[in-house]
């Protein structure tokens, strides 16, 4: 399958963000509800997130996400995803770690469960422009039935380049392992500030 999205994003306030997503999916297989090769919008997403940073390069925060997804891609049409933010920047150094609880919300049963996720990211950076490094992303699995490290776990090679007018590339090749669908991932994010 192939995934694009549009994020929009504003300041509200030191360290305050608000924004939406509108993400567009092309299907990879033939289901009951999409053709393979189909293209359509899959959802929106809202988000709010706050970051406080520390004066010794800490940084902690939350980024929280309301989402209405399209039926035809997802078996709950709505969700909530709360994402907790830990991490430290020093003059070489970027390290993140993300423990993420997420649930369906109007599905069926096992979508209503929350699902815990761990992604961490670090990036040494090589110049002032440019940051080389390694992002995970890990499935433990619906609360109360744990199982770190036998679900699904993607793992990508990352760069981050920042760009001529407040503009920055983020790129990525990944492979996914255990339960993961996509065992090979390309990924590109562009952002720019207006």
């Amino acid at each position: 399958q192939t995934n694009l999205m549009a994020e929009f994003a504003t300041g509200l306030g030191p360290g305050w963000e608000v924004g939406i997503h509108l993400p567009i999916r092309r299907a990879g297989i033939d289901s009951e509800s999409s053709r393979s090769g189909a293209w359509g919008a899959s959802g929106v997403m809202l988000r709010i997130k706050h970051v406080t940073k520390l004066e010794n390069g800490f940084f902690y925060g939350f980024n929280n996400e309301y989402d209405t997804f399209a039926r035809r891609f997802d078996s709950a049409p709505r969700g909530l995803e709360f994402r907790g933010i830990l991490g430290r920047e020093t003059d070489n150094y970027r390290m993140t770690l993300n423990p993420v609880l997420a649930r369906g919300l109007g599905g069926d049963e096992e979508s209503s469960k929350y699902e815990f996720r761990l992604d961490a990211k670090v990036v040494r950076k090589i110049s002032e422009s440019m940051a080389l490094g390694m992002e995970t992303y890990t499935r433990w699995g619906k609360l109360g039935d744990l199982h770190p490290g036998s679900r699904d776990r993607v793992v990508y090679l990352v760069g981050e380049f920042e760009l001529p007018g407040d503009s920055a590339l983020h790129v990525g090749i990944g492979h996914g392992d255990r339960d993961a669908p996509e065992k090979t991932v390309l990924k590109a994010v562009w952002s720019t500030a207006f």
